[in-house]
């Protein structure tokens, strides 16, 4: 097994003492790494659906031995459910795949115990597609180990495999080398046992962190006054982890150019840190309609940042369309269009905003539905 995924046997060449010798079989062994690599190549394409492109890069990685030891990986695949696309995106992910020998006794123990722990056969075939590399590792010194130890810090074969479910890679990851020193870090600056194990059930890669660099974020997070024991804090490490420094310098640059300081940026972080994970088109759309439209100061916004990760077309654009219309038609004031305006339940909104103004405005309700669909209640 060693030597289909090594180059041990390679390098035993390089042992003799004849410089001919040696240089004879480097040749050798380049040309049939050459052809090996071609045939990958075909193959991937061909059997796989993978561009000509992907296919080349691939084959780089596959080690192909040959076509029928491939079919019978890609042929176990299909058999416990995976679809063409799905296929596709495993071997582009993973091609040293197609070489494995014995796929059945190989991959079906490591299928077998995720299925057996409760995860359903869709959501297993999900992960292994995005996350392919558990296939490679051990079942006994690395997925039972590490799927037990999440079974026990959370009480359940349920909870462990949502985990899974979430990030299948927390399973090859020893938690005894990531998630556990971060969890104790957050312990020591006083998050709340339940937020640290929300934070696992939710955002299980951000604890997948390089302890060093998990604890320089907790520490940068609590220095710019962010409460430990809100959850907030949980909220503000799992962005500042999970952004690069280019994205969150970029994303910074978005709120500056609609005006707001950097107090207001700070501001708006500590009361609501996800602000920073959304799409530069929803943020200037959403900035768009309560600065241009709504006519509101850019700084009353970061106080409310959360409005900017409500639904544009099923909540903020509809309401900021009905209360254009009650603003051009004096029927309220601009002291009635407050941040609540747009973070009411629907049913509140409706009762202040469309009911009472049937009569004066009977087309206030189509208006609304035309974005929200019709409503039933």
């Amino acid at each position: 097994m060693r030597g289909l995924f090594s180059l041990t046997s390679f390098y035993r060449v390089t042992n003799t003492r004849n410089p001919v010798v040696v240089t004879l079989s480097l040749r050798r062994f380049s040309a049939v790494s050459d052809e090996n690599s071609l045939a990958g190549a075909s193959y991937l394409r061909d059997k796989c659906g993978l561009s000509a492109d992907s296919a080349l890069l691939a084959a780089k990685h596959s080690k192909f031995q040959n076509s029928e030891r491939a079919d019978e990986v890609l042929s176990f695949f299909r058999n416990i459910g995976f679809s063409n696309s799905q296929l596709s995106r495993l071997v582009r992910a993973l091609p040293v795949l197609l070489a494995y020998p014995d796929p059945l006794n190989i991959f079906k123990p490591k299928i077998d115990f995720l299925l057996s722990k409760g995860i359903s056969s869709a959501n297993l075939i999900k992960g292994l597609t995005v996350n392919p590399l558990i296939l490679s590792v051990s079942l006994k010194h690395t997925i039972t180990p590490h799927f037990n130890y999440f079974q026990t810090l959370l009480g359940s074969d349920y909870a462990a495999i949502n985990i899974f479910t979430r990030y299948p890679d927390i399973l090859i990851h020893k938690p005894q080398s990531y998630v556990e020193p971060n969890m104790t870090t957050l312990r020591q600056v006083g998050v709340p046992e339940s937020r640290i194990l929300t934070l696992l059930c939710e955002q299980p890669r951000v604890l997948i962190t390089k302890p060093d660099r998990f604890k320089s974020v907790v520490e940068e997070v609590r220095s710019i006054g962010v409460i430990p024991k809100k959850f907030s804090f949980i909220m503000a490490v799992n962005v500042k982890i999970s952004i690069s420094k280019s994205t969150w310098e970029k994303k910074l640059g978005i709120f500056r150019k609609w005006g707001w300081s950097d107090e207001d940026i700070l501001q708006a972080f500590m009361r609501f840190p996800l602000f920073l994970k959304i799409s530069e088109d929803k943020v200037n759309s959403g900035m768009d309609i309560f600065v241009n439209k709504l006519g509101w100061e850019p700084s009353k916004i970061a106080k409310f940042p959360c409005l900017l990760g409500y639904s544009l077309m099923k909540r903020n654009v509809p309401r900021s369309e009905v209360i254009g219309v009650l603003l051009t038609k004096g029927l309220i004031n601009k002291s009635a269009v407050t941040y609540k305006v747009f973070s009411d339940t629907e049913i509140m909104f409706l009762q202040k905003f469309v009911n009472p103004y049937q009569n004066e405005v009977p087309e206030l309700l189509k208006l609304y539905q035309k974005y929200v669909g019709v409503l039933s209640f």
